[in-house]
């Protein structure tokens, strides 16, 4: 069962500061993929120039 379930009389405010997080959390995730990406990329591309 939900162990974080709102309690009763709870507004939809809480709600939009759960989702709130959870974008800002999507964001962060999607920079930090970008991020391995484009390192993956140069450690390729620095691997290529060496052999």
């Amino acid at each position: 069962e939900d162990t974080v379930s709102a309690a009763p009389g709870t507004s939809s405010h809480q709600m939009g500061v759960r989702s709130n997080v959870l974008k800002r959390v999507e964001h962060q995730q999607d920079k930090w993929k970008r991020q391995v990406r484009e390192q993956r990329r140069n450690i390729y591309d620095r691997h290529t120039m060496l052999n």
